[in-house]
């Protein structure tokens, strides 16, 4: 695994699977993918049904946001911006 550029950056490592952060400022996808960059990492990319899993036990733990609409979601490292139903990763995968 690769871990990130400082550890004062407050990721969280999970054993076989990698670093993760919870970023507790709401914002727009292309926001968090910005602020992942600027941290020397990327929206997380599910590869496997372990990591699914670590995401989702870690988004479950994640202290809830004050002053957003929705709070059971966190953006990815895919969309489907260029054609509807087309699911592309931030490594353009």
């Amino acid at each position: 695994a690769v871990s990130p550029p400082e550890s004062s950056l407050g990721y969280e490592y999970f054993p076989g699977v990698g670093y993760y952060k919870f970023h507790r400022n709401p914002t727009t996808w292309d926001g968090a993918r910005k602020l992942c960059e600027q941290e020397g990492g990327h929206l997380a990319v599910i590869n496997s049904e372990q990591e699914s899993k670590v995401i989702q036990q870690y988004l479950a733990a994640a202290p809830k946001l004050e002053h957003v609409t929705h709070n059971d979601f966190a953006f990815v490292g895919f969309h489907d911006r260029f054609v509807e139903g087309d699911q592309i990763t931030v490594f353009g995968k």
